[in-house]
């Protein structure tokens, strides 16, 4: 398997970077001499690193927080390397399972429109078809990111469904079930 991995990435366009969106955009936007490979690979690999980082030095007092961690690393992934079969983005709908999330959920479902380049398609056909993904999964994910800051802001403000919830009952907050069923079998906890 590994043996075939550089004619995999010549087939795919990965050496050449043809098939990469965010290289192709800026490829359209500053010419193609101006933007090699190398560097997109170079920038891939330290916004891969500074996530990593960043998800390790991260705290937070919630259970699932390594899994949004894990989540936004395979997502960074994913958006970096940018595949043009619709397959490669099914392992994300576990993560988006798990965290239900507008942006990511609209990453794993318009991955459908990747099905048109099994004709044979244009590298202008690629850059739309990428476009139709990308750009809306940007903007809801700053839209997501803008309203957590705004939210993290706002003096008073419930983070999270769960506390909404526990907030307005006049009684505290159940005990998780464990707790409740070693309480009925006699089991001091």
């Amino acid at each position: 398997m590994l043996g075939f991995l550089p004619g995999y990435a010549q087939e795919e366009g990965l050496q050449n970077g043809t098939q990469i969106y965010a290289l192709s955009l800026a490829r359209s936007a500053f010419g193609e001499a101006n933007v090699p490979s190398a560097a997109y690979l170079i920038f891939a690999l330290l916004t891969l690193g500074i996530i990593a980082l960043w998800s390790l030095w991260k705290r937070e007092e919630n259970e699932g927080s390594y899994i949004a961690q894990a989540f936004v690393i395979a997502t960074a992934f994913v958006v970096l390397l940018s595949p043009h079969y619709a397959w490669y983005f099914a392992w994300l709908v576990a993560f988006t399972c798990l965290l239900p999330r507008l942006p990511f959920f609209y990453l794993t479902t318009a991955c459908f429109v990747l099905y048109k380049l099994w004709l044979p398609a244009g590298r202008d056909k690629l850059l739309l078809l990428n476009t139709i993904i990308y750009l809306p999964f940007a903007l809801l994910g700053l839209f997501a990111l803008f309203r957590h800051a705004r939210r993290d802001r706002a003096p008073g403000l419930n983070t999270s469904w769960k506390e909404s919830m526990y907030d307005k009952r006049p009684y505290p907050a159940p005990a998780p079930l464990w707790q409740r069923c070693a309480r009925n079998e006699g089991i001091k906890t």
